[in-house]
């Protein structure tokens, strides 16, 4: 869930779109295009200064990277690098919802990794 409010209104609280973008790319971070719908949802809705963003699938080269995280399975790097893509998706299609001259900031992430059995290395 992020928020969103004009600077004034902000008090200059959280970062501006533009901010946001040259952090990550700082970081070596891109931010992917937002992924149209894979089913019956949008990707983000606004409501006020609240953006909610739906649960989001790790993509790479516009395929979904699909796997339990765990001995047998995937590899602990490997779920990283699909969270990350992840996390890259929301923050792209929340700030999609964000007029210029806004700012934004996090107040809640919520993160769901498929791990096998007896997983535990985090």
């Amino acid at each position: 869930m992020m928020a969103a409010a004009s600077g004034a209104a902000a008090g200059q609280e959280g970062r501006s779109p533009a901010e946001v973008v040259a952090a990550l790319s700082a970081a070596g971070l891109q931010l992917p295009a937002v992924t149209p719908p894979l089913a019956a949802y949008v990707p983000a809705v606004r409501s006020g200064g609240t953006i909610q963003v739906s649960g989001q699938v790790p993509l790479r080269d516009g395929r979904i990277v699909a796997g339990s995280v765990g001995e047998g399975a995937m590899a602990v790097a490997d779920g990283q690098s699909a969270a990350g893509l992840c996390a890259l998706g929301a923050i792209a299609a929340a700030l999609d919802q964000v007029a210029d001259g806004e700012r934004v900031r996090a107040v809640k992430v919520n993160a769901f990794i498929a791990a096998a059995p007896g997983f535990t290395a985090l």
